[in-house]
């Protein structure tokens, strides 16, 4: 029998597999950390975007509740009414923790007149200028309890 020398081909392969898999393990390790952390990001994002959304409707809520109040209240009234209003809740919306809130202005020393209108000096004026404010809030709160999401509105509402 012949006997072969295989020692030195068998040598300087040894251990360059065990290498090679343990750096593409550490590429698969890698790249999965980093898809986990954008798809966190993207998780975090769309929350955002949700709770902000949530509190434009809840203002959007609020004035709507605003516009109907300046609605039921008389001309007169709101001629007669100097400064701002305090702050008054809307209806709760069911899945908010802080309910959306309102307040009237009315703005002094508007006149809209239309062709035709009576212009005489003391002829009454049917017609008063408002300011309608609201203010909603997310699902989300900080860490020292307020809300995440704040969204102001505003409109003017003329009452004829």
């Amino acid at each position: 029998m012949k006997k072969q020398n295989y020692s030195l081909t068998q040598h300087t392969q040894r251990g360059a597999v065990l290498i090679v898999a343990l750096v593409m393990l550490l590429l698969l390790t890698i790249m999965g950390i980093s898809s986990m952390r954008s798809t966190n990001m993207q998780e975090r994002m769309a929350g955002n975007m949700r709770d902000q959304s949530q509190a434009f409707q809840a203002a959007e809520t609020a004035l709507r509740k605003g516009e109907s109040t300046v609605l039921a209240t008389a001309i007169p009234t709101l001629q007669l009414t100097t400064g701002t209003s305090a702050w008054q809740n809307a209806d709760q919306i069911t899945d908010l923790p802080v309910a959306p809130k309102f307040r009237v202005t009315t703005v002094p020393g508007v006149t809209i007149r239309e062709a035709g209108d009576d212009i005489t000096a003391g002829a009454t004026i049917q017609m008063a200028a408002v300011r309608v404010e609201a203010e909603g809030y997310g699902v989300t709160k900080n860490d020292d309890g307020t809300p995440g999401a704040t969204v102001n509105v505003r409109s003017m509402y003329i009452r004829r």
